[in-house]
């Protein structure tokens, strides 16, 4: 039971703690711009309730973070040691304004977790309290704290993976570490080999990683590498593996998981990144270089200024940056900060001016884009990191040619400025004199505008943009019948009789700055008159208020008027309705005397023309019928006419419509009596001719009806697919009727008619519309 010796484990942590360094460096330089804290931050009042809370993402949290908020200590979950021992540091940091320091621990869903606290207070109410998780630490410490009481004990307590393996690859032995890093049980690792944990694509460069791991133990006393482990869940698990030859010649391995290192790489690379594009976005142009002079940023401003891609140069030293400055290699501003007071450095410099570790500086160059001289105002900083080593340095300029400019142009007013305070000072003793006549004249023309604005009839009030009245004229009395004192400091819309409308056209009015509408005012006695508002905007100057000027005028006699007229009106309407009415009676009347008329008779060709003549006449009346049915009483819907027109005629012929079809296609055409009654008459001929001549015999077809309108013509179409006009005719000077007819009326409207007898046959009329009301028929 005697300890022979002690066997330690040393683990090389040499790249850890300079990643962690420079992770270190990078969080501090990207304080100054972000000002970002990695550990959780917990704002708690003196009573332990939670006031504010930072976390990051990927924190283990006893409650959500959203939760957190509002929430007491007590009722955080913490266990009733931990909230103990929380809230006597918190009530000690309260009581002696120090920073308490201690470490607690949780039982959390992810385990147990340990915390370093850090408490100050913020004020005699309030705490911060700054956690860090330093359960892993713990774990490293109590790992390598371990009594080496035996090689299976460390092996088996050890929080870092280890293993015995064969020179085949096989596993001997594995700890609990391992286990726990790799997801599998004891015996399933037993029957594993090294090749069992290679990700899929990388089985053959992980057997030849392990066969140099072995030549290089033959002559080194261990081996480290960095390699991805294929976890029991699939997952990969990047790691640092440190190897050992045993004197039985197995190895000895060292697993420690390096995610967290990883991680930090990443967080690092990030970190520079995001000062780069920091960097990059700057308005001014602006670059950075190391401490060794080789340049590290070149962003985007500097590129168009200088014309160099930041390609070009980024990763270049030996002073590159200053060739296209003055076309030599030499130090410039920025390397007064790394190595102050070179020779060199000064020259071309003008006002150079140091405060603290800041130099600034001006310079002129020539432009390497246009060729013109400029003018730049420089800054150059040191970059220092957190344990104030100087590890580069960055350069801003600005183009200040324009503020120099007009430097030179303020000094030569200068030079004039005495002689023109001196003519100002007399212009202005005459200026006084004049402005003191000026002020009678606009006292006396304010004057003037008062008695005219009070003598006007019309109301005039003054409005703040509440609506509130400021001023009123004489016209406000009488409309209100209060007094002007009264009135000013009142709501001008509380004397308007609310339609509904008020309220809208006054937002109107603010939006647009003039609006038009119609109001009613009522007067105390319950009087109402309508007025015409006219209402402007006047917009204040120089710090004043908006004024509204609101001008009405009394329109009691117009709508009196307009009540008369439109009365008068409306008996035109009914006299207007009832003459149609009677034209279409009449014409009614002539188509009864004319069937008394075909009594008197035997003659058919007698009684066709009668009969013809009353459809005609039916066409006229259907005008007239349609213009008092109509709203308007001047215009009727041509295709609706048409439409009636074209099933009378059908009718009156007794025409079977299973044998011939009526395909009637005409869009809405408003036409005034002047274009209804010849066009009217026109659809009466040309339908009556196809129905009597294109199907003879018993003959089945369709006869088309269409019409459309444009901006300056009407187009109307009657066609039928039956046996066509006779080849022989000249239908243009033809002894019928029907035809002269038809001739006639199109000439009454000015329009065109063609006639298209390829198949069947189909007449177009073209009608030009003119001016409403203007059109005329002629004789």
């Amino acid at each position: 039971g005697t300890i022979t010796h002690y066997e330690g484990i040393v683990l090389d942590i040499t790249e850890r703690k300079q990643v962690e360094e420079a992770l270190k460096e990078s969080e501090h330089r990207n304080a100054m711009l972000i000002r970002a804290i990695p550990d959780m931050m917990f704002v708690i009042s003196s009573d332990g309730v939670y006031r504010d809370v930072r976390v990051p993402n990927d924190a283990a949290l006893a409650l959500p973070a959203d939760r957190i908020i509002g929430t007491n200590i007590r009722d955080s979950g913490f266990g009733e040691e931990s909230t103990d021992t929380i809230l006597y540091h918190l009530g000690m940091a309260l009581e002696t304004n120090k920073l308490q320091l201690f470490e607690y621990e949780l039982v959390l869903p992810q385990g147990l977790r340990q915390y370093e606290a850090r408490v100050v207070a913020l004020s005699n109410q309030e705490v911060l309290g700054i956690i860090r998780d330093i359960t892993e630490r713990k774990a490293m410490e109590t790992a390598l704290s371990l009594s080496q009481q035996t090689y299976r004990s460390y092996v088996d307590n050890s929080p870092v993976g280890i293993f015995v393996a064969e020179s085949s690859g096989q596993y001997l032995d594995v700890n609990d570490a391992a286990l726990r890093l790799l997801g599998y049980s004891h015996e399933e690792m037993m029957s594993m080999t090294i090749l069992d944990l290679a990700l899929p694509d990388e089985r053959q460069q992980t057997l030849d990683l392990f066969t140099r791991i072995q030549e290089r133990l033959k002559t080194e006393p261990s081996v480290s590498v960095e390699l991805r482990l294929r976890k029991k869940d699939g997952s990969d698990c990047p790691v640092i593996m440190s190897t050992v030859r045993l004197p039985n010649d197995t190895i000895l391995g060292f697993t420690l998981d390096i995610s967290e290192r990883k991680a930090a790489e990443d967080a690092l690379r990030e970190s520079r990144q995001l000062f780069v594009d920091i960097i990059s976005f700057l308005p001014d142009p602006t670059f950075v270089i190391d401490s060794d002079g080789v340049v590290v940023a070149w962003n985007r401003a500097i590129e168009e200024l200088s014309g160099v891609p930041a390609a070009e140069m980024i990763g270049k030293g030996d002073h590159e940056y200053s060739l296209w400055l003055y076309g030599i290699r030499r130090p410039i501003l920025i390397d007064l900060v790394l190595h102050p007071d070179p020779d060199a450095g000064r020259m071309n410099y003008t006002g150079i001016h140091k405060e603290g570790h800041t130099i600034t500086a001006e310079t002129r160059i020539r432009s390497p884009k246009s060729d013109r001289p400029v003018t730049l105002s420089l800054v150059a900083s040191p970059l220092i990191d957190s344990q104030g080593t100087v590890t580069g340095a960055i350069e801003s300029m600005r183009d200040i040619s324009r503020l120099k400019e007009a430097e030179a142009d303020l000094a030569r007013i200068n030079q004039n400025l005495e002689l023109m305070v001196k003519d100002r000072t007399r212009a202005l003793e005459e200026e006084v004199a004049q402005r003191r006549e000026a002020e009678k004249n606009v006292q006396a023309s304010l004057d003037y505008t008062r008695s005219v604005i009070e003598a006007n009839p019309d109301l005039m009030v003054v409005l703040d943009k509440n609506g509130i009245i400021l001023d009123v004229n004489t016209a406000g009395e009488m409309l209100t019948g209060i007094t002007k004192d009264q009135l000013i400091g009142t709501p001008y819309f509380g004397y308007l009789v609310e339609d509904g409308t008020v309220q809208s056209a006054f937002a109107g009015l603010l939006e647009k700055g003039r609006i038009e509408n119609l109001v009613r005012i009522q007067r105390i006695d319950g009087h109402i008159t309508p007025l015409s508002v006219h209402a402007t905007v006047i917009r204040g100057r120089e710090g004043s208020n908006d004024r509204i000027i609101v001008a009405a005028h009394d329109i009691t006699r117009q709508k009196q008027d307009e009540d008369a007229i439109r009365a008068s009106l409306e008996e035109k309407v009914v006299l207007l309705r009832e003459i149609h009415h009677r034209v279409k009676n009449n014409l009614q009347i002539i188509i009864s005397l004319t069937n008394l008329q075909m009594r008197q008779t035997n003659d058919p060709a007698i009684k066709q023309i009668i009969s013809e003549t009353q459809n005609r006449v039916r066409a006229m009346s259907l005008v007239h019928e349609k213009l008092y049915r109509s709203t308007s009483l001047s215009r009727i819907d041509f295709a609706d006419y048409t439409r009636f027109l074209a099933t009378q005629l059908i009718s009156y012929f007794g025409t079977d419509t299973r044998r011939v079809k009526l395909d009637f296609a005409m869009e809405e055409i408003m036409v005034d009596i002047n274009t209804a009654v010849p066009l009217g008459l026109l659809m009466n001929e040309l339908v009556s001719n196809a129905l009597k001549h294109a199907f003879p015999d018993g003959r089945e077809g369709t006869i088309g009806i269409s019409g459309t309108t444009g901006e300056d013509q009407i187009t109307l179409v009657v066609r039928d697919d039956g046996i066509g006009m006779p080849p022989d005719l000249d239908w243009k000077n033809t002894a019928s009727l029907g035809m002269r007819l038809v001739t006639s009326l199109v000439d009454q409207v000015n329009g065109t008619i063609t006639l298209d007898a390829g198949s069947g046959t189909a007449w177009t009329v073209t009608v030009h519309k003119g001016p409403e009301g203007d059109r005329e028929v002629k004789e």
